[in-house]
């Protein structure tokens, strides 16, 4: 088990750095913030942990349930119980490449914060 774990931990190391990649920005799940008490599986960010690749999960803009209708895709979806919920995206980083990882969110952070016109509440 370990040997193929170092496998898959050695392909994604390639992958990224063939790339020339110093981070990847991916989704953090396919919602916003659940209501409290509420959870679910954890498909998007689970990998990162089997690869130990460090991530850190940004939380950017809300939900506004004036623009999210009901999605029969998700149904425990419900625009009402999360309006105002952050929403979020995930930066990964490299094994043992913390300090990088957390330089390159300050950078994208502050970057969407200059660039959003109602000032992205990071």
């Amino acid at each position: 088990m370990a040997l193929k774990r170092n496998d898959v931990i050695s392909q994604w190391h390639g992958l990224i750095t063939s790339g020339g990649y110093d981070v990847l920005i991916t989704p953090s799940a396919e919602h916003t913030a659940l209501p409290h008490d509420e959870f679910c599986i954890t498909p998007y960010t689970a990998v990162w942990n089997l690869v130990d690749f460090p991530a850190c999960v940004v939380p950017f803009l809300a939900a506004d349930e004036s623009l999210d209708g009901p999605d029969p895709n998700l149904p425990l979806y419900n625009p009402k119980d999360v309006h105002g919920a952050p929403g979020s995206f995930q930066v990964v980083g490299l094994r043992q490449m913390d300090e990088e990882l957390i330089h390159a969110v300050e950078i994208i952070s502050r970057d969407l914060e200059a660039a959003s016109p109602a000032k992205a509440q990071l």
